[in-house]
């Protein structure tokens, strides 16, 4: 539309109401329910600001009007549609299955008024629809996050020891290293909790429970990190070890070392101890 004798670089103001025929999802005054549990909808106007209200009036300031010819310029640039963002937001519990496209809104201009040298001249009524706001179908697929213990490595055999051969100062020796892994889906970070009788004599570590056992030699736990044998305590919090799990093969791996450890006058006999570990993860 061009309008005649307007001085060039007046403003078109226009007053738009956007109608969501929607409910306010449970616990938010931004974001409203879609029809899916779970899913809520929240709309960003152009001014950056969240739709509160079923019908909210915007007033939108349109850019100056472009020029013609000497005294004319055209307005067509201020009345298209509201520019208008959607996100998805989470809002419960959320199962797999598909998202059903919805009308969300619709763009009404409710006033536009172009000046003129007599004053305003009225553009648009309240019927008019300048546009709609639609979210698009999508399916859903929920996976939970879960880690499983690879119990491959379920027991680990110390190989025998001489009793002569026995440390004389309180220390481990034997040892034997090995992986225990975890194999996670939907995972990027796990936790290893490890727990047992501590020994009376040494509540680092794991106490002899072999049944007329060897005195005086208990069971250690490490943890094996850039070549170094790092103490799992069994009586202290120290006894989580959190690591990364690989994108790739979806493990996590932890690297260990078990042995016996002096901790008395040692006897011959059997030595064994029960170890449990736990798995949390997110």
């Amino acid at each position: 539309m061009i309008c005649r004798n307007v001085p060039i670089g007046n403003p078109v103001v226009r007053n738009i109401t956007l109608t969501t025929p929607l409910s306010l999802a449970s616990g938010f005054n931004d974001v409203w329910e879609t029809g899916y549990p779970g899913i809520g909808v929240r709309l960003i106007l152009w001014n950056g600001q969240a739709l509160t209200a079923q019908t909210s009036p915007v007033l939108a300031q349109a850019d100056s009007p472009s020029s013609g010819a000497k005294g004319f310029f055209g307005v067509y640039s201020a009345l298209g549609p509201l520019n208008t963002s959607m996100q998805l937001v989470k809002t419960g519990p959320i199962a797999t299955g598909r998202f059903p496209g919805a009308l969300v809104g619709r763009d009404y201009a409710t006033e536009a008024y172009v000046p003129s040298a007599k004053g305003s001249v009225p553009l648009f009524n309240s019927l008019t629809l300048l546009g709609t706001l639609l979210l698009g179908g999508l399916d859903i697929v929920v996976s939970h996050p879960t880690c499983n213990l690879d119990i491959t490595v379920a027991k680990v055999v110390l190989d025998t020891f001489q009793l002569k051969n026995v440390p004389a100062s309180h220390e481990g020796f034997g040892y034997k290293d090995f992986l225990i892994s975890a194999v996670c889906q939907g995972v990027s970070i796990a936790s290893f909790t490890f727990s047992g009788t501590p020994s009376s004599a040494d509540g680092h570590r794991f106490a002899n429970m072999a049944a007329d056992g060897a005195k005086g030699i208990d069971v250690g736990l490490a943890w094996n990190i850039n070549g170094q044998r790092h103490i799992l305590p069994a009586n202290d919090s120290w006894d989580q070890r959190t690591i990364d799990v690989d994108a790739s093969s979806g493990t996590a791996t932890l690297p260990l070392s078990v042995s016996y450890w002096r901790t008395g006058t040692p006897t011959a006999g059997a030595v064994s101890s029960d170890i449990m570990v736990v798995i949390s993860y997110q």
